[in-house]
């Protein structure tokens, strides 16, 4: 059983070295305890109480994607039956409205640049023409 010092370092100690741990009672001891918990069981736990400053549990987890984690679906569900199938249903559509917005994105940039293309011959054509009858 591994075990940390009361400077924090790591002490490694063999499960059957029972001389150095402190978790393990002589029979005196046991016997006490026995006693105690026998007369009075609601004081020994106030003690234990005592004696047990916090405990802090945490668990986090994470999960990405469009969509909730399927224990989240599955809570939903539990909650209210047609959950799952709305949230699906708001997904597909938040995905086809986002595809339609690309799509148009797409096309007008294709407008912008043409625009542009034509804009560029038709200022080119120009200075062609104003230059040669600039010889003249």
């Amino acid at each position: 059983m591994n075990e940390i010092d009361k400077k924090g370092s790591l002490k490694l100690t063999d499960e059957n070295d029972t001389e150095n741990r402190s978790d393990v009672f002589t029979d005196d001891e046991v016997n006490c305890l026995k006693n105690l918990v026998d007369k009075d069981p609601e004081e020994v736990i106030k003690v234990i109480n005592s004696e047990i400053k916090s405990v802090k549990i945490s668990h986090s987890s994470m999960f990405m994607g469009p969509l909730p984690s399927p224990s989240s679906l599955k809570g939903y569900g539990e909650i209210d039956p047609s959950f799952p199938d709305r949230i699906f249903k708001l997904t597909e559509n938040d995905q086809v409205h986002r595809i339609e917005l690309e799509n148009y994105a797409i096309r007008e940039n294709m407008k912008f640049n043409k625009m542009g293309m034509w804009f560029g011959f038709i200022i080119a054509i120009l200075s062609i023409c104003i230059g040669g009858f600039s010889d003249l």
